[in-house]
């Protein structure tokens, strides 16, 4: 599969990708003798990314002031905190509270530099795609930021409400990068979980290099 004519840059992102695969498999125990990196030769193995890539220091000690918060007189809608769902892309699912009598024109609006486009890239999410729930007896509400590609894994993305044009909340700071931390953070003691993320930032880095190559 890894041929010698392969780019370090691409054999490194095949070898990584690999690396996830069976990490993913491990950790769900789904199909665990034959393993996707299991027909790599050692010198293929070495070829990816190590020792693993070292997630962001930046952990948020609250959610509800993560970031600088910028000028918002009484802000309406309050971050409760996020989530990330990983497929063939990454989804971040944010939870806010909302004080807000009508939501007819409320919005979430996300913003991030995409690696992958090469421009910033701008989301608006109307509150008839907010999805209704309960915490600790709280209506809270979720908001979905989907398609972001494992290249753009590092970058930040900025998150504030409105109603209209009018912020109705501080403007946060998240990645899905800042989220994998916090994972490894809370879940030291499973060493499978830990060794998945791990692959998984591997293979984002890897991507985002590889192809910030392609585009010279």
């Amino acid at each position: 599969m890894i041929k010698k004519n392969y780019s370090s840059a691409f054999s490194r992102l095949l070898v990584d990708m690999l690396e996830y695969g069976a990490s993913i498999q491990s950790y769900h125990n789904s199909n665990p003798v034959i393993l996707v990196n299991a027909d790599l030769t050692s010198a293929q193995q070495a070829m990816g990314t190590t020792p693993d890539y070292q997630l962001t220091t930046q952990r948020p000690q609250s959610y509800n002031y993560f970031g600088t918060p910028n000028e918002v007189s009484n802000p309406t809608v309050r971050f409760k905190g996020y989530q990330a769902y990983v497929t063939d892309s990454i989804t971040l699912s944010f939870m806010i509270s909302v004080d807000q009598a009508s939501m007819d024109n409320v919005k979430m609006v996300f913003s991030y530099y995409s690696k992958s486009a090469g421009a910033t890239v701008e989301k608006v999410i109307p509150a008839s795609q907010f999805l209704r729930s309960t915490y600790n007896g709280e209506t809270v509400y979720w908001v979905d930021l989907d398609s972001i590609v494992a290249q753009d894994a590092r970058s930040e993305i900025t998150a504030q409400a409105y109603a209209g044009d009018q912020p109705i909340s501080y403007s946060r700071v998240f990645s899905v990068e800042m989220y994998m931390a916090s994972v490894i953070d809370s879940n030291s003691s499973d060493a499978d979980l830990v060794t998945m993320v791990h692959k998984l930032m591997n293979y984002c880095v890897s991507a985002e290099n590889y192809f910030a190559e392609e585009r010279g």
